[in-house]
């Protein structure tokens, strides 16, 4: 995150097939990009797990709020129940 303020945030969770020895199973990923007040896009981190839960969600936006990231005029998702569960408790 190379500091600033970042107006659009989008967060999506994407499944990757992840090979673990000789079988395959399916890895969630939440990503977080941004786009700054000039225009450009960055990825501002990701996160694997097993599924998408809350803890996640919650656990990821700390720390990127450790890192830097206030709050957005805008933040795009697709509404999965754990951010939508981190967003009830306050966690955005």
């Amino acid at each position: 995150m190379q500091g600033g303020h970042y107006p659009y945030i989008y967060v999506n969770w994407i499944y990757l097939r992840h090979s673990w020895g000789e079988e395959f199973k399916s890895v969630a990923i939440l990503v977080v990009i941004a786009g700054n007040e000039d225009g450009y896009r960055e990825v501002l981190g990701a996160v694997k797990n097993m599924k998408k839960d809350k803890s996640i969600c919650v656990s990821f936006f700390q720390c990127l709020g450790g890192r830097g990231l206030n709050r957005a005029k805008l933040v795009v998702g697709d509404k999965c129940l754990g951010m939508l569960e981190a967003e009830g408790d306050g966690q955005k």
